[in-house]
């Protein structure tokens, strides 16, 4: 169900909704010391056309609020961390027979903690189900408080498995003259902790319609935001 995704960030390639368990070193083609070229991995298409594309522009990303909302959490880490955890929603979802109670959820989902951020190279993955602010929430998940605010939202479709999106999203904020992403200072160090992917989410549009739409599957990018130098 999940795309993999992925950020250049500072040099390094960070995975996003992924089954991967480590970052990997971003390098730029060079030579040997024998001249002899080395070989770079080739791009795929999903790539080739993304580059293609060119940089967003203020008419390809959304500012939008979000209000606070009441979630369920569903967080698991180990192997195939999105798996299991989407195991365990599902689960509560038909449990609590919640998309015909409550047909406005939405759903998010992000890397808890990120790649790379523990010792055993394990990661995880937590979903957030916006669900009515009275219902109970029984373990393994836990009910939450997402407080919202604002964000920089770019649509990417479930065929973008490169994460080029993510790439572009924070391109945009970094050169934008009115918004500043949260996760960063106005001189682009970051701020936020990679324990919560950076406080990034990844919003499944539609989910109640998955099933149906099994072959168009759309994706939010969220980046909280500021105005700059604020």
């Amino acid at each position: 169900m999940m795309c993999t995704i992925w950020l250049l960030l500072c040099g390094v390639m960070i995975c996003f909704g992924a089954s991967c368990m480590q970052t990997a070193e971003v390098k730029e083609t060079s030579a040997d010391t024998k001249g002899t070229p080395v070989m770079e991995p080739k791009m795929d298409d999903a790539t080739k056309v993304s580059q293609q594309r060119g940089p967003l522009t203020d008419r390809d990303v959304r500012i939008v609020y979000l209000p606070s909302t009441t979630v369920a959490s569903a967080h698991y880490i180990g192997d195939e961390p999105e798996r299991h955890a989407s195991g365990m929603l599902q689960k509560f979802i038909k449990d609590t027979d919640l998309l015909q109670r409550y047909p406005a959820t939405r759903l998010y989902g992000f890397n808890h903690p990120n790649p790379g951020m523990r010792e055993d190279k394990k990661y995880g993955y937590e979903f957030w189900i916006t669900i009515p602010d009275d219902m109970e929430v029984p373990a393994p998940l836990e009910k939450k408080r997402f407080a919202g605010g604002l964000y920089a939202v770019h649509m990417i479709l479930g065929d973008d498995l490169n994460g080029t999106g993510w790439d572009r999203l924070l391109k945009w904020a970094r050169s934008s003259e009115r918004w500043q992403p949260c996760m960063m200072d106005s001189a682009g160090k970051f701020t936020a902790s990679g324990e919560n992917m950076f406080d990034l989410l990844e919003e499944h549009l539609n989910y109640s319609q998955w099933d149906e739409y099994k072959d168009f599957h759309q994706f939010d990018l969220l980046m909280p935001i500021k105005k700059r130098n604020e």
